[in-house]
């Protein structure tokens, strides 16, 4: 008993085409951003007084961000300013070991203006920086629209920066919204303070 080939290669595009057509329309609807698929089909045919099946070989695949062009900006919490853009900072935290796979930690409650407590919980107000004072808070922004994989949740980046003098800071930045692709994360001006670290 033979399944006819004719069948079988149209059976074979109907699933691959099938695929293609929701990968299309809901590329994250049932994997994130490094996840890993694995799929087996299973094809099958009634033939004479029964079912004949077989599976076929099994894909692997990783889910990958679309390659978007990043940027990268410098900002300061400020109060009252005419020009400063209302930002919701979703968290930040750095990597003692530098990797950017982590292990990460929180940076703990971190002060705004060497006193005020920094308040997560509500928007606050930013603007461009290129210079810092001592003790006060770097806000860093990506922004990455293929980093976006999720419409529906808030994800992370993870980011090294280097300043001039060669001290640098692994982050994972969060984005202030779900959708929006700008990630965000700040920390402090204080030496010595991170293990292996300068910041």
């Amino acid at each position: 008993m033979s399944f006819g080939r004719k069948r079988i290669v149209a059976g074979l595009r109907w699933i691959a085409f099938a695929f293609i057509a929701m990968t299309a329309v809901l590329p994250s609807a049932f994997a994130d951003i490094g996840d890993r698929v694995t799929n087996t089909a299973i094809i099958s045919q009634d033939a004479g007084g029964g079912t004949l099946s077989f599976p076929t070989n099994t894909a692997e695949f990783t889910i990958q961000a679309r390659r978007t062009p990043s940027e990268i900006e410098f900002f300061r919490v400020v109060q009252n300013a005419p020009d400063s853009i209302s930002v919701q900072l979703n968290g930040s935290d750095f990597s003692p070991s530098g990797e950017l796979s982590g292990p990460f930690r929180s940076f703990g409650a971190l002060s705004v203006f060497q006193q005020k407590p920094l308040d997560t919980s509500r928007p606050v107000q930013l603007v461009p920086a290129q210079t810092y004072f001592s003790g006060e808070l770097i806000v860093v922004r990506v922004v990455d629209a293929g980093q976006n994989g999720n419409s529906t949740r808030i994800e992370t980046v993870a980011v090294t920066i280097t300043a001039d003098n060669g001290d640098e800071i692994t982050l994972r930045l969060y984005e202030d919204q779900p959708d929006s692709g700008h990630f965000y994360g700040f920390f402090p001006i204080k030496p010595g303070r991170y293990p292996g670290r300068a910041w």
